[in-house]
């Protein structure tokens, strides 16, 4: 099989939406965000032509003032599959990160995805951290979605950051970085910055102590609009308030379904307390890091 890298052009849509058909059921979120990718000079979409089309392809968005290289979107054709086409993307795509001066690449996977599991080690990424997900139904008549603590409060990026940063004994988020929505930033003030502009933040506060924060925003895979909320808290019951209050948040803007992440320390707990009443099955994302090196080569790379 003859293939070769190259950028991808608007005039390969046709090619990716047909790809994005066999993935998810026909519920993949790429056709939302492929023509936003084209234009946004920090993406840099690459893909793998053979035969005079499309057959794979994945994104490279330079993030948080440059400092990260996100990789997203890797999507191969399933006739196309079982020839290396994706470990030689996520190669490509690495090679130019470093050449645009990154400090680490990053993406997230799903646990169970053993092929992109196995991509990640090949091109030598390390496991950085995972998180419990569940995707449910918005409850419509539970009457605990009624419960809005006063304790929690919308907050600003600065104030996240000085709420993070004020007392040793804050809330600790896992593996010092902040995951909301399958995506990931590290909890400084550039970084909170950049994931303020996708989602919202929430915290609570006791006496002086972030005890409580958690993240928010509309997610769109397929057709349904998901709220999509991560949750971080000291406590259980902190951490059960701030997951009331985003389910409460689902159902009063009529969103259908919710994507709920959450630190593995609950899990056991989430599982009982939320998740089975909902027929729900927990999930697990895996964030996948490698970090910038003074071996990796600075000389420009072709685009074949």
């Amino acid at each position: 099989m003859r293939y070769f890298v190259r950028p991808v052009r608007p005039s390969d849509i046709d090619d990716i939406r047909e790809i994005a058909l066999q993935t998810w059921d026909g519920q993949d979120y790429i056709p939302s965000v492929i023509d936003y990718w084209l234009h946004d000079p920090d993406c840099i979409t690459l893909g793998i032509e053979s035969d005079g089309r499309l057959v794979a392809f994945c994104n490279l968005h330079l993030i948080e003032d440059g400092c990260t290289g996100w990789i997203e979107g890797l999507r191969t054709h399933p006739q196309w599959r079982g020839h290396g086409l994706a470990n030689t993307l996520v190669e490509r795509t690495i090679d130019i990160a470093w050449q645009r001066g990154v400090k680490r690449v990053r993406y997230t996977t799903d646990l169970e995805n053993t092929a992109s599991r196995a991509i990640a080690h090949r091109v030598g990424m390390r496991e950085r951290v995972v998180m419990g997900v569940a995707y449910f139904t918005t409850p419509t008549s539970d009457a605990d979605t009624q419960k809005r603590s006063s304790k929690i409060n919308e907050s600003s990026p600065a104030e996240v950051f000085t709420l993070l940063n004020s007392v040793s004994d804050n809330i600790q988020l896992l593996s010092g970085v902040l995951v909301y929505d399958w995506k990931v930033v590290d909890p400084t003030e550039t970084g909170l910055v950049y994931a303020h502009r996708h989602t919202r933040f929430w915290t609570t506060i006791t006496g002086e102590r972030l005890t409580g924060l958690s993240t928010g925003k509309e997610r769109r895979e397929g057709s349904t609009p998901q709220w999509s909320f991560a949750v971080y808290a000291s406590d259980f019951n902190t951490f059960h308030e701030h997951v009331l209050f985003h389910l409460n948040m689902a159902r009063l803007h009529d969103y259908r379904e919710v994507v709920f992440i959450y630190p593995l320390e609950y899990e056991t707990r989430v599982t009982e307390t939320i998740l089975t009443p909902y027929n729900a099955t927990p999930y697990h994302l895996i964030l996948f890091e490698k970090e910038a090196s003074l071996s990796h080569p600075k000389d420009t790379v072709s685009m074949e």
